[in-house]
């Protein structure tokens, strides 16, 4: 063989390039996005699965979800000592008014009480003095002017009549 000056001992400037070519197209091909149509490399650090997109998806629905239901707990917890909270205000604030009104009715039943009390003894006190003022005699009603000698009477002076009707004496 005839060495000229396109030959390299084998190969030529034509299998140098296209030797070129093929290592490009392998190691840079994948990356370089020539397949799957500019998707992320399914190799290396950066390189994520569908199932690891899928499982993160999962956690992260379910990360919102014990969210919502924790947020609706708390949410719930905090109306419920609410209500407990109205509740007890109104609870005292019967309260207060039945021990208003049983103080009122004590004051009604005292009141009542003492006139009770009260009409009873003056009733007695009332018996008592009609009983005494039944025994006395009664003044003797004075009409006119008159003067009289010792051991005479002024018979139109002394109301006779007035002194058998006073009382009803048996």
């Amino acid at each position: 063989m005839q060495m000229d000056e396109k030959y390299y001992g084998g190969f030529n400037t034509w299998g140098i390039a296209i030797f070129l070519i093929i290592l490009f197209a392998a190691f840079l091909g994948n990356r370089g996005g020539w397949n799957n149509n500019g998707a992320a490399p399914a190799y290396g650090c950066n390189a994520v699965s569908n199932c690891q997109v899928e499982k993160q998806g999962i956690i992260d629905s379910a990360r919102t979800q014990y969210l919502i239901e924790n947020t609706a707990r708390q949410t719930q917890e905090q109306t419920m000592a609410g209500f407990s909270a109205l509740g007890t205000k109104i609870d005292f604030y019967e309260y207060q008014n039945l021990r208003d009104q049983l103080a009122q009715e004590r004051t009604k039943n005292v009141v009542l009480e003492n006139r009770v009390y009260s009409d009873a003894k003056f009733n007695a006190v009332e018996a008592q003095l009609a009983s005494i003022s039944c025994r006395m005699l009664p003044k003797p009603e004075v009409t006119g002017i008159g003067a009289v000698c010792p051991n005479a009477g002024i018979i139109n002076g002394l109301g006779i009549n007035s002194l058998n009707g006073g009382c009803n004496m048996v």
